[in-house]
């Protein structure tokens, strides 16, 4: 006994005293005096739960290479701890003095020494791992450059897309360039088709692939091109790559259809009304438009004096650019569509050649018009063009019907523009996944 106590203080000597009186490290190292036999292991785990200390305050003290370091000392301290033990049981029989009781304590001390050093060296690494991966995954998240991720993203963001006598301009460059001239367009693209996006994912509707490539079919018949051409059509004419068109134009069209819940019903007035404006008479006249309310008095007064000097006025006074070079001419006024309610009202409503209305105020523009007569109506028998008719109403009238839906859904939508400083809309709680809503997307290929 006297042996072993004389060991035992031998080695204690080469580790520092500790004065540490909290309660979190003065629990532990009670805890390891009680079950582990060896105070190398206690002091470890004591100076240990002095370091734990400084991660329950959020201090940066507690790093990896820390953790890395007290699982070291502990790892040591516990194999001393073993080696300590196995001198002292070596002594124990050669001596021969020790009698059965005693043998069967050595066993149980041997015991807890092994089977408490072996789970603090568990516990300690476990919680090394988790302290670990929470730092590594804060600093992916922030993409400093100084993981992977980040470093992934620097790299990008510095690769040259091109150089001009060595000089790299740099894929960041050109991404800030973009942003500068279209970022706006491109920006305003993608709220709207965010807005659309939430809107099919909070009432359960998807569009698949299938239903966008039937619809790139049926529309490229209706010009009487295989699809391949309507594409290159639409590259020439609007400057839209195959994806964009299917992503910017046709799912949404499709996505919104669904919206809208219902189908477009084409009534007989509105076939009525169809063949009157495409093939009934229309008033020919001349238009001065004016933005200001005193101005277009001055004017109509003299204009009721003197209409034939309607023209020259028009040419003068008129803030209507297309018309004013034209002395006021404009296409011919249908009944029922094309101009203004208002307008159309105040045309059909002169009767006279030489007729000047009175003034029609549109919004904050002030309309005064002069009647010139009308044009000759087009004879045909109207089933002839009924199908025709039909197809131009129901186009139209889904067209208003998708206007209306985008707007009461754009509407209940929150838009916070960061690029333009401008916001609209009531604050809704943004979604869990801070991202588009799966199954919803747009198909692009």
């Amino acid at each position: 006994m006297a042996c072993r106590d004389e060991l035992l203080k031998q080695n204690l000597t080469s580790f520092p005293k500790t004065t540490y009186n909290d309660k979190y490290s003065t629990s532990i190292g009670c805890i390891c005096r009680r079950y582990l036999p060896c105070r190398f292991v206690a002091w470890a785990l004591r100076h240990f739960a002095r370091q734990m200390r400084f991660l329950t305050m959020g201090s940066s003290l507690f790093s990896t290479v820390q953790i890395g370091h007290w699982i070291a000392l502990f790892g040591q301290a516990y194999l001393r701890s073993v080696r300590v033990f196995l001198e002292i049981q070596k002594m124990q029989d050669a001596s021969n003095e020790v009698g059965q009781t005693s043998r069967l304590t050595d066993r149980r001390g041997r015991g807890g020494i092994f089977v408490g050093g072996t789970l603090a060296v568990v516990i300690l690494a476990g919680i090394g791992m988790q302290v670990w991966r929470a730092q590594n995954s804060k600093a992916a998240e922030q993409g400093d450059g100084t993981t992977p991720a980040g470093q992934a993203r620097m790299d990008a963001l510095s690769q040259a897309v091109g150089r001009v006598n060595g000089e790299a301009i740099t894929y960041e460059m050109l991404a800030r360039e973009c942003v500068e001239r279209h970022g706006k367009e491109v920006l305003d693209n993608l709220v709207n088709r965010t807005i659309i996006q939430q809107a099919c994912a909070e009432r359960g509707i998807t569009v698949s692939e299938q239903e966008v490539n039937q619809e790139v079919i049926t529309l490229s018949k209706k010009f009487g091109l295989a699809v391949e051409q309507y594409y290159q059509l639409l590259q020439a004419e609007r400057g839209l790559t195959p994806v964009q068109y299917r992503r910017d134009v046709l799912w949404p069209m499709l996505a919104m259809r669904k919206l809208a819940g219902r189908e477009v019903e084409v009534t007989r007035q509105m076939m009525q009304e169809a063949y009157a404006d495409s093939y009934g008479p229309r008033v020919k006249a001349r238009m001065i438009v004016l933005d200001n309310l005193r101005r277009a008095q001055e004017a109509w007064e003299k204009l009721r004096q003197q209409p034939e000097e309607f023209e020259r006025m028009a040419r003068e006074v008129s803030v209507e650019p297309n018309s004013r070079a034209l002395g006021g001419t404009v296409p011919p006024i249908r009944r029922f569509s094309g101009a203004d309610e208002q307008i159309r009202k105040a045309a059909f409503a002169m009767k006279n050649p030489g007729e000047i209305s009175g003034i029609v105020q549109v919004e904050n523009r002030y309309i005064i018009l002069k009647y010139e007569g009308m044009t000759e109506p087009v004879e045909h028998d109207p089933k002839d063009v009924e199908a025709q008719l039909h197809a131009e109403i129901e186009e139209r009238e889904v067209a208003r019907l998708l206007g209306e839906t985008f707007e009461a859904i754009q509407n209940a939508a929150r838009v916070d523009n960061y690029l333009t400083g401008e916001s609209r809309g009531a604050v809704k709680k943004a979604s869990a996944t801070g991202g588009a809503v799966s199954g919803v997307s747009p198909a692009v290929r």
